[in-house]
Formats: structure tokens, C-alpha cells, sequence
């Protein structure tokens, strides 16, 4: 018999199910999951024909189609499959514009989750027995258990820190209406707020358009595997939840998307060392951003805008080795809880005047980029908490080092 206990006839009824919901509400477009032409793909007749389809697979199906496959034909969970959207009850899903998000009945959110990270896991090259690690995911437990604690020495400065990669929920927001279901804990709902994936971990694809649904996801960690390559999907605009990034380390390609700044909870943006384009202007309306860092993303260009005094939040702002240029904007002057202040290896010009007022600053590195101030008795003289200062390949003028930089107790 099948691993899900079912007959193929009614695996094969669950994966037509699941592919008519996943593309009716928007979730999955339709040309990833059943091919475009052919016998595969709309017959014209508003049903989805999935002739050839079967529940075998092969070589070249989509992780969307793996998900789709697994989660309806393989789970042993056999959730049960939402009904498909139509004018009725649609809750179409627009990724571009953060006010459509679609209201989910209580059944169609735990489906939606298992499959986005199923999906997450097979765009990754877990189905392929790419990932060292697994930590559990596809495992017939709930995907809120899809997790591993791991000692990592040299990662934290308390030797006796645990590290938690996989997947980490939350007793939800209480979409019970009175009935007691496995999946509810108390009419709360488990629901994924954490997506922590292990660096390191051999992962080869890209990252999936479909965790869009995760609508209550706080952080995403996806870092230090240089085999995931492609884009940043902008559906990830949708994820207004968002308080941590983290996609560094890897070989994502392409501009940044600007539906980022629906991330209007977003504390840590962490992008650095890719392949990355485009600019950093649409982190301007961020107002709760601590940490923004595009470092070693050489295609990474423009200025750094005037409006970045709205980022009063920033302590680390990281933009060296990037192909960035231009003066320092006035509005710098007012990011006063900035502590790491990285602009080497660029091509910024003019004078640093404007770091003055920054009073906690600790690491400054400006160097190999074209400032040119006069270095004087007045140069950078507030900054006494300064622990790192580099100013080195620069042009700037003056014949020795100020006296006041040696009274900086830390530098």
C-alpha cells in the first residue's frame, strides 16, 4: 500500500484536489505545477487537466509539483485538502500589495503552511538528498516539530549556547470555532514563526515564492549555502510579520526587490556577500530597521539617500564593497544610535563631517574610498567611544595624527 495508508485512485483524487487549490487561491501559479502545452496545463474548460501527471513523478517536476505530490499522495498526515477558491470565496493571493492578504479558514492554513515549507525544502535540494542536515522536515510529525538543537562550538561566546535550526511555532491566533482538533493546543493554533534553515548545510536551488504564506512568520534564516542561487522573491513583500532577514552568505543574483518595504516590522536585514543589485533606497521607509547589511554585494550601487535620517533605529549600517558612491547625506548626521558604520571598499567621496555627532560610534571603517578632509584638531573628535577606526587609502589631508584620537580610551 501507499505510505499514506490510501489507494492509488484516492491519492490520485487528493493530487488533482491539491493542484486545484493551490493555483485557484493563487498560491502557486499554474505553470509551475502542471507544465505549460502539452497534455498537462488548462484544456481550455476552466478544469486542469492532469493527464500523465500520475503520482510517480519524475525527474523533472517542479518542487512545487514534489510538494504538491507529497503533501496529498505520501504525508502520512493526509490533511485534508481546502476546497478550491472560486468568485465566492476567494481570497486570491497578490503578493504585490500588502492589504490583499487572503483570510484562510482554520483548515486551509495548516495545509498552506506544510506545503510551503515542503515546497521550501524541495527548492533547496532537500528531495534530492542534498541537505547534511534535515532536521526533520517531511517527517510524518507536525511540520512544528520539523526541527534540531545543535552545539556549534565557536558560534556564541557561552560555550553552553544551543542552536535551534528548522522550524519554530507559535500557539497561534485562535481560529478555532469550538471544535477540538489534533491541531489545536488549547483553540490556539500552531503556527510557524521561525524558519531557521542550518549554514552550511549543502543546500543547492532557490528560494520559493511560496512561503509568502506564512503570514505570521517573525524570522527567516537562510545563510552561508553559496549553491542557493536565483532571486529574492518579491512575494516576500507579503510578509508584513517580518522582523529578522537574514538571506547572507549565499549566491542570490538580481535587484533587490522593493516590496521589501512592505516589511514594516523589520529590525535585521542582513544581505550580505551575494551577488545582489540594484540600491539601497528602498530601505528609506523602514523606521524600525537596527540592522541593514548589503556588504560584499559588489553590483549594489547609487547614493546613500538624504532620507536615511528616518532609520533612527540603525546601529549597524553596512554598505563596504559595494560599487556605491557619492557624498555623505546631512541626514547621516542624525543616526545617533550607530554603533558599526561600515563604508570601506566603495567609492564614497567628500568629507565625514557628518559622522561627528554620531557619539556611539565604535567601528568606523572608511577606508579605500576617496574622502578628503583636512585631518585636523576637529577630525572625528566626539567619537571617543571608537574601539576600530580605519581611514587608511583615502585622500585625505594633513600631516600627522591628531593628538585627541590617542586619548580614546578603547581605540
Amino acid at each position: 500500500g501507499n505510505s499514506n495508508g490510501l489507494s492509488d485512485e484516492e491519492n490520485e483524487v487528493r493530487l488533482r484536489q491539491t493542484l486545484e487549490y493551490l493555483i485557484s487561491s493563487g498560491v502557486t501559479k499554474e505553470s509551475v505545477l502542471v507544465g505549460l502545452g502539452g497534455s498537462n496545463g488548462s484544456s481550455g474548460t476552466g478544469q486542469i487537466n492532469l493527464d500523465g501527471l500520475g503520482t510517480v513523478g519524475n525527474v523533472q517536476d517542479s518542487p512545487q509539483l514534489r510538494a504538491a505530490r507529497w503533501i496529498s499522495t505520501l504525508d502520512r498526515r493526509t490533511l485534508p485538502i481546502p476546497k478550491p477558491k472560486n468568485e465566492s470565496n476567494s481570497g486570491l493571493f497578490d503578493g504585490t500589495n500588502p492589504n490583499s492578504t487572503p483570510q484562510y479558514d482554520k483548515h486551509e492554513y495548516p495545509f498552506l503552511q506544510r506545503y510551503a515549507l515542503a515546497t521550501l525544502y524541495f527548492s533547496t535540494g532537500g528531495g534530492d538528498d542534498q541537505w547534511i542536515f534535515t532536521t526533520g522536515f517531511l517527517s510524518s510529525w507536525h511540520e512544528c516539530v520539523w526541527f534540531d538543537i545543535f552545539d556549534i562550538e565557536g558560534m556564541a561566546s557561552d560555550p553552553n549556547t544551543r542552536f535551534v535550526f528548522g522550524v519554530v511555532c507559535d500557539g497561534g491566533p485562535n481560529l478555532s470555532d469550538g471544535e477540538e482538533e489534533e491541531d489545536l493546543v488549547g483553540g490556539k493554533q500552531w503556527v510557524v514563526t521561525h524558519v531557521s534553515l542550518p549554514p552550511l548545510n549543502n543546500m543547492v536551488g532557490t528560494l520559493c515564492p511560496e512561503l509568502k504564506v506564512l503570514r505570521y512568520l517573525k524570522e527567516l534564516h537562510v545563510q552561508l549555502n553559496m549553491d542557493v542561487t536565483g532571486t529574492i522573491p518579491s512575494e516576500y513583500g507579503s510578509l508584513i510579520n517580518l522582523n529578522t532577514l537574514v538571506l547572507a552568505y549565499n549566491a542570490l543574483t538580481g535587484e533587490i526587490p522593493k516590496e521589501i518595504s512592505n516589511m514594516k516590522n523589520l529590525e535585521v536585514l542582513q544581505l550580505e556577500q551575494n551577488v545582489l543589485s540594484g540600491d539601497i533606497n528602498f530601505a528609506m521607509t523602514m523606521s524600525k530597521l537596527k540592522e541593514l547589511s548589503v556588504e560584499y554585494n559588489p553590483n549594489i550601487t547609487g547614493t546613500i539617500p538624504e532620507s536615511i535620517l528616518a532609520l533612527q533605529n540603525l546601529s549597524i549600517l553596512s554598505l563596504s564593497n559595494t560599487d556605491m558612491y557619492g557624498t555623505l547625506p546631512s541626514g547621516m548626521s542624525q543616526l545617533e544610535n550607530l554603533e558599526l558604520l561600515l563604508l570601506d571598499d566603495s567609492n564614497f567621496s567628500g568629507s565625514v563631517e557628518v559622522l561627528q555627532n554620531l557619539t556611539n560610534l565604535r567601528y568606523l571603517y572608511l577606508e579605500d574610498n576617496r574622502f578628503n578632509d583636512t585631518i585636523d584638531d576637529n577630525f572625528l573628535k566626539e567619537l571617543d567611544q571608537l574601539v576600530h577606526l580605519d581611514i587608511s587609502a583615502n585622500d585625505f589631508r594633513g600631516s600627522s595624527i591628531p593628538a585627541h584620537l590617542f586619548g580614546f580610551p578603547d581605540l
